[in-house]
């Protein structure tokens, strides 16, 4: 029930906070498994002889787009 005192405005930022709230759990599934892919990358990325620093760095930003990115990448070869 609407309060008198409120504008349309306010309600409805009122309204939108507490479906927010309903759907956070479901927000930090979401974040826990973006950050999973992102370390998955730098593994990866690890493996065939990148730093594993900066891609900890663009796994945990990139995610799923660092996986793909990671696992596109040819072996890295070191300077001799």
């Amino acid at each position: 029930m609407r309060s008198p005192h409120l504008s349309p405005a306010c309600w409805i930022f009122f309204v939108g906070l507490h479906k927010m709230a309903d759907s956070l759990p479901l927000a930090y599934l979401l974040m826990f498994l973006h950050c999973v892919i992102g370390l998955v990358a730098a593994q990866v990325a690890q493996r065939k002889g990148y730093d594993l620093g900066l891609w900890m760095v663009w796994g945990m930003v990139g995610g799923t787009v660092a996986l793909v990115d990671a696992l596109r990448r040819p072996q890295h070869s070191l300077p001799q």
